[in-house]
């Protein structure tokens, strides 16, 4: 029997661990700007500065994007990136970087927290859970099979959830009525977050997403025969349309027939069946109620009857990923020439717009743009440069008014590639692409407004060729335990030169 760490093992060296810089440098890690234009009164036309060290404003969004330069050092594949703020704070995070894995081999990590009711425990899960993953897969001896790998990442989510929620409950059964220190421990489980955690073996070439929530990961292959990129999922989101999840839940609750609405997919108003913290979904009625009277909280939800609806316990997928040297593929290559697979993972907010398969149809038109263009998307000769659009004054096409909401989808018929960033051309499109007014329409908007038109959105995009990542330095092999942690251990988490991980 392998001894998991207990999770305040790992609470304690989150901070230390992913403390560091933001900016990594403007050929490396770059969030420095993404300009987008911003219709105003009379015509004008501004460009807005978007990223920065504070993150930019409501209604916009920073970008980052992993170079060659830093991926030599960090053992990271190509990672683009981007996250959309419509709520304020943003309820979205994100993490990644390189990290142990079984057996203490280097692993490539990449979480998207979408959090709903507030932003603390999203922000929570964005310091803590990869580094408690990691450590925790260090426990493990390198031949460890399939099976207990998945049992060992599964069982570190519970733990992590079990322990936000036990520090919460301790908070509201010790701590004296509005207490900060009370406020502070609770607050995190009252909130809650969906989570998407990819993890990377790069010298077996195994991609494990563990999905909590309706955070999504899918996978672009190249068919051969098709001649394009097809979609594979790799997560399936857990709400109320997932017949796997009614199910579950109906075994569970056996006499509550009312506590899923088959309408909208809500568990007793939840949009997801899974997450972690949401204490309300979770605690009795009478700890809710000490909560709400005590610690400022909420009320408990009507209906709730039998609790616990919601668990942090991961659904987790295991492929093969196909990975071939970046310098073979080309657009002029033979049509047999192999292509590497890419990742897609992101929150809601770009789901709710795209349909996955389209999403990899995106990136595939971006990877075909920047190959003709020699690396670079805006030196595509097919593409007009600079790009114009029309921005007429009139309800363009694809654009409705149902139900009285105005109602769009990111499709192929008006797909717009014009970013070197991948995740930015994702995020782009979901806002409306070649539609110019709307999108100028919805760059322009503030919270509260905004987010009655789009949610945050987080977008991470990883490339697997073979070249795109080089073996992270200093990953010792030696397998010699003490005290049940391997030489080195400790010291790589709390090293204080170099740490790859962002955003921190």
């Amino acid at each position: 029997m392998v001894r998991q760490p207990r999770f305040q093992e790992v609470a304690d060296l989150a901070f230390p661990f992913l403390a560091g810089g933001w900016s990594v440098g403007s050929r490396g890690l770059r969030e420095d700007t993404l300009a987008l234009e911003r219709a105003v009164e009379g015509g004008e036309r501004v460009v807005v500065e978007v990223g920065g060290k504070k993150g930019g404003k409501v209604g916009e969004g920073s970008w980052w994007e992993k170079g060659r330069g830093e991926r030599e050092e960090s053992g990271l594949p190509e990672t683009h990136g981007c996250r959309w703020r419509s709520n304020d704070p943003c309820e979205d995070y994100f993490a990644f970087g390189t990290s142990p894995g079984v057996g203490g081999k280097p692993w490539n990590y990449w979480g998207v927290y979408d959090g709903h009711a507030g932003s603390q425990t999203s922000f929570w899960l964005q310091k803590t859970l990869i580094p408690h993953v990691s450590l925790s897969l260090c426990y493990l001896d390198e031949l460890s099979g399939p099976d207990a790998i998945t049992k060992n990442i599964s069982q570190t989510f519970l733990n992590a959830d079990d322990y936000l929620m036990s520090q919460a409950k301790k908070a509201v059964s010790w701590s004296p009525p509005a207490s900060p220190i009370g406020c502070r421990d609770v607050e995190n489980a009252m909130a809650g977050s969906c989570a998407l955690l990819s993890m990377f073996d790069p010298q077996t070439s195994k991609l494990r997403v563990a999905c909590v929530g309706d955070s999504r990961a899918v996978l672009g292959r190249w068919d051969p025969v098709e001649q394009k990129y097809v979609c594979m999922p790799l997560s399936t989101d857990q709400t109320g349309f997932n017949k796997d999840e009614v199910s579950r839940i109906q075994a569970e609750h056996p006499e509550e027939d009312d506590i899923l609405d088959p309408d909208s997919g809500r568990l007793l108003g939840l949009a997801v069946t899974r997450a972690f913290g949401d204490h309300r979904w979770k605690w009795p009625n009478d700890l809710v109620t000490k909560a709400q009277t005590n610690h400022f909280g909420t009320a408990p939800r009507p209906k709730s009857r039998t609790p616990p609806y919601l668990t942090a316990e991961p659904v987790i997928t295991e492929t093969d990923i196909i990975r071939h040297p970046a310098s073979s593929q080309s657009s002029a290559s033979p049509a047999h020439t192999p292509r590497s697979d890419f990742m897609i993972l992101a929150s809601d907010g770009l789901w709710d717009r795209i349909s996955s398969a389209d999403a990899v149809a995106l990136v595939s038109s971006w990877l075909t743009a920047r190959s003709q263009g020699a690396g670079f998307v805006r030196d595509n000769p097919s593409a007009p440069s600079p790009p114009q659009y029309p921005i007429p004054d009139v309800l363009e096409s694809g654009v409705t008014v149902t139900d009285g909401e105005v109602q769009w989808r990111a499709e192929p018929a008006y797909f717009s590639v014009e970013d070197e960033n991948a995740a930015v051309c994702l995020a782009r499109n979901a806002l409306g692409g070649t539609r110019k007014n709307l999108f100028h329409g919805l760059v322009q908007r503030d919270a509260p407004w905004v987010r009655n038109a789009v949610d945050d959105t987080t977008v991470i995009v990883v490339f697997f060729d073979e070249d795109s990542e080089i073996p992270a330095k200093g990953k010792g092999k030696e397998r010699v335990e003490v005290e049940g942690i391997r030489p080195g251990l400790l010291e790589q988490f709390e090293k204080k030169e170099k740490r790859w991980w962002w955003p921190f």
